[in-house]
């Protein structure tokens, strides 16, 4: 996600699509927590990009200050989380990292029961950091599975999203990034972009230009974690080459040398779009890659 100033545009809204009346019935208040302010949803549009693999998007909110994370940590997070969680520097940060854990978990526990059939309470999935920082997934129901699920997460306002995707449908990592459209995004253009990468948007509705730029940088965001790498401090290290507006695509290839990608270039082709009030991207990485 961007940084950018808190000063608001009117965005250019997508239709959203509707969520299964089936799936949102699944989502009950959290454990432990009676705060009427946290919201949980599925989120059917980032999901659909992940395919042909098995893909569940959810997104967790809150609107007031109150520190609901403190009620439902001992019914959410294990030993090893609540170790990390506790020791965040404050209370925003804390109700950040566990709206993250609400999202990827609801992700993973509905990606379990449609997949495999398998009920996985949100206390016992794990989800925490490598040394990379790329979030990673344990949870026993999985282990039995023979599962392997691919997670990411982004944060952006008072909105957490998570993507979790099933390994076996031929996909090695999935990235997703969300940015506001309301927030104030100037500078994003220079500090973000090659004047290549801005040449694609020369025939851009003046419009759309603004929702465009966003979803590229998201596309950016979401390649570095698909390819667990991130960013690596320097977004120029990942150039857009294509973009197909009406197929909602952009072509993103990664200039980087690590232990992880050591052929220096890979391209990943993102799908990125606008719904529920952000500009989002997907990006999945497969066997082929």
């Amino acid at each position: 996600m961007p940084p950018g100033k808190a000063e608001k545009r009117q965005p250019v809204i997508e239709d959203s699509s509707p969520e299964p009346s089936s799936t949102l019935r699944r989502f009950g208040p959290l454990p432990g927590c009676n705060e009427p302010g946290i919201l949980r949803y599925p989120w059917l549009k980032p999901a659909l990009a992940v395919a042909p693999a098995e893909g569940w998007c959810c997104q967790c909110m809150d609107d007031n200050a109150a520190p609901w994370d403190e009620a439902v940590a001992a019914f959410v997070l294990l030993e090893s989380e609540w170790k990390v969680w506790v020791h965040l520097p404050h209370d925003a940060a804390r109700r950040r990292w566990m709206r993250g854990r609400v999202a990827a978990k609801d992700a993973i526990r509905l990606l379990l029961l449609d997949r495999y059939g398998v009920a996985a309470p949100l206390e016992t999935i794990s989800v925490l950091p490598d040394q990379r920082g790329q979030p990673q997934v344990s949870c026993a129901a999985v282990s039995k599975t023979g599962a392997g699920i691919a997670i990411s997460i982004s944060h952006c306002g008072n909105s957490s999203v998570a993507l979790a995707s099933d390994r076996s449908g031929g996909c090695l990592g999935v990235g997703i990034d969300v940015a506001s459209q309301t927030d104030n995004h100037d500078g994003l253009e220079e500090g973000g972009f090659a004047s290549t990468e801005m040449a694609l948007l020369h025939d851009c509705p003046a419009t759309e230009r603004a929702d465009w730029l966003l979803r590229l940088w998201c596309a950016k965001e979401a390649v570095s974690k698909a390819l667990g790498v991130g960013l690596r401090g320097n977004p120029l290290h990942y150039l857009v080459r294509r973009i197909d507006r009406a197929r909602g695509t952009a072509d993103v290839e990664a200039h980087l040398e690590t232990t992880i990608l050591p052929q220096g270039l890979v391209r990943l082709t993102a799908t990125v779009g606008c719904d529920r009030g952000l500009a989002f991207a997907v990006a999945h990485r497969g066997d082929s890659k």
